[in-house]
């Protein structure tokens, strides 16, 4: 958290060699901006004071980081753990164009990236209408999907199932908006017993395996960036390895 006190932005703690370093090196990021602030609201960002809130918070990391270019909205804001079960897009959709409008405005050459989507087969109908919200189209440069994949009966198939559905509704708003895959991951956790919101886990040599085919089939698809979530094992819990 940056803002302990209202329009107040701390940066002293956080790690910033990242972003100088890597655009040392040429090297695009992608920052993704999360989640709601406990000053303004708990769970969904659903109002305008809290929009223009999230919009603030969002102008000040562009502006602290001017070396990014890349930026994504939010985090899976289809999923009930953060937005406490608010299934309606219309409300992230205003939260996508009211933040895009003020990255603009400090970053006109920014890249927007919305949706953020944790994808899985049964969210079909939160995605027909996800892409049928009118300020979308406006809003945003990319939309971004989580397609975890590994743990279906048919992986491979359902994973290309994700990307076809996406580059159908981007074909039928134009064609012209990017896809990106901004998490993807495969768990080796060894414990049967750990808990973990995974279904289950794969080998080492699986997980190399699956990741290179995920890069593979995401470049077929005209994915424009893969990310393996995530960069390192969260500690030493071994449901995070």
């Amino acid at each position: 958290v940056i803002e302990h006190q209202k329009g107040v932005y701390n940066f002293d703690n956080l790690k910033t060699q990242y972003p100088p370093y890597l655009a040392e090196k040429g090297i695009d990021m992608i920052l993704a901006l999360t989640y709601s602030n406990d000053l303004y609201v708990s769970g969904a960002i659903d109002n305008n004071a809290e929009r223009e809130a999230f919009a603030n918070y969002a102008v000040a990391v562009a502006k602290q980081y001017p070396q990014i270019n890349k930026f994504e909205v939010y985090n899976e804001p289809n999923l009930w753990y953060d937005w406490n079960w608010h299934q309606d897009p219309s409300d992230y959709i205003k939260l996508l164009k009211t933040t895009a409008e003020a990255l603009r405005s400090v970053n006109p050459n920014a890249t927007i990236i919305g949706g953020s989507l944790s994808d899985y087969q049964g969210i079909e109908p939160y995605i027909a209408d996800f892409y049928a919200q009118k300020d979308l189209y406006p809003s945003m440069d990319a939309v971004s999907i989580h397609p975890y994949w590994y743990y279906e009966e048919t992986p491979q198939k359902v994973f290309e199932s994700r990307l076809r559905l996406h580059n159908r509704h981007l074909a039928a708003i134009g064609g012209f908006k990017d896809l990106y895959v901004t998490e993807i991951g495969f768990p080796t956790y060894t414990d049967e017993n750990a808990q973990t919101p995974y279904p289950k886990s794969i080998s080492e040599e699986e997980q190399a395996e699956k990741l290179i085919k995920s890069y593979v089939l995401d470049d077929h698809y005209n994915v424009q960036a893969t990310m393996a979530y995530d960069f390192k094992n969260d500690g030493t819990d071994i449901a995070e390895k």
